[in-house]
């Protein structure tokens, strides 16, 4: 739990030589405390990735702040990472080579990146197929890659864009609890977007909701259940009042905001 990650009254617009400007972010403020697992939902266009775009400093904001804190007493890791629905593996890489090339870019001995890769690719179930190629995998199996590669540097941030979105039910049910397993093992702060509202509520601490273009932003809902959590939940009369909230919050009113109803 060493960084938390803040934004304050981010505004953003695309400027298009042939379209004129899109103003996609208006005053968005949020608040991810050091270790924190923060979703954001909003509909299809509202400027989810961009908002990821500008808090990993691939974009830059027309006005307002984005501050990451590091506590002093911790040595500064990866700093942000940004895991996208795209794996983006090398495919003329085995896997455990994917997994190990963030920490040998780092400067790790050889022994430890292949440890911490090994440990990684165990933990999320693909320790047989660590020389295995990415074209010889399923997409499941890809992602699931991804993720170990993207925890293998340790992140203080992890910055996920709908990472699962792709994948069909069962897998993406595995990979959200292999996630959590991993989560709660190295505890990086993490900004999650995805348009799943019950994948917000099942994974998160709190839900941000963004509303339509040029989007705003909810107050956090706090997501109370307890951890770890269990595919089951999901069924339970606490877990539906929560993803009624949040589908009440993300109902646009008249004047286009998102709505709060918790």
């Amino acid at each position: 739990m060493r960084t938390s990650l803040r934004a304050q009254g981010v505004s953003f617009t695309y400027a298009s030589p042939s379209n004129g400007p899109l103003r996609v972010l208006t005053d968005v403020s949020l608040s991810v405390s050091a270790g924190e697992l923060v979703a954001v939902v909003g509909p299809t266009g509202c400027g989810k990735t961009t908002l990821l775009h500008l808090l990993a400093g691939l974009l830059k904001p027309d006005c307002g702040n984005i501050v990451v804190d590091r506590a002093t007493s911790a040595p500064r890791g990866a700093g942000c990472v940004l895991l996208t629905q795209e794996q983006a593996l090398f495919p003329w890489k085995t896997l455990i080579d994917n997994v190990c090339f963030g920490p040998k870019a780092q400067g790790l001995p050889p022994a430890e990146q292949r440890s911490r890769g090994h440990a990684l690719l165990d933990l999320v179930g693909l320790g047989p197929f660590a020389q295995y190629y990415p074209g010889q995998l399923s997409g499941g199996m890809k992602q699931k890659a991804a993720l170990a590669r993207a925890l293998a540097v340790r992140p203080e941030v992890l910055l996920m864009d709908e990472p699962f979105a792709a994948l069909d039910l069962e897998s993406r049910d595995q990979i959200q609890d292999d996630f959590l397993q991993l989560w709660a093992q190295v505890r990086p702060t993490v900004l999650l977007v995805t348009h799943d509202i019950e994948e917000a509520v099942y994974m998160a601490d709190s839900v941000l909701v963004l509303s339509g273009r040029p989007a705003g932003i909810s107050p956090p809902l706090p997501i109370g259940l307890s951890r770890p959590r269990r595919r089951e939940l999901k069924l339970s009369y606490p877990f539906l009042e929560l993803k009624r909230a949040v589908w009440e919050a993300s109902r646009p009113n008249p004047s286009g905001l998102a709505r709060w109803s918790a």
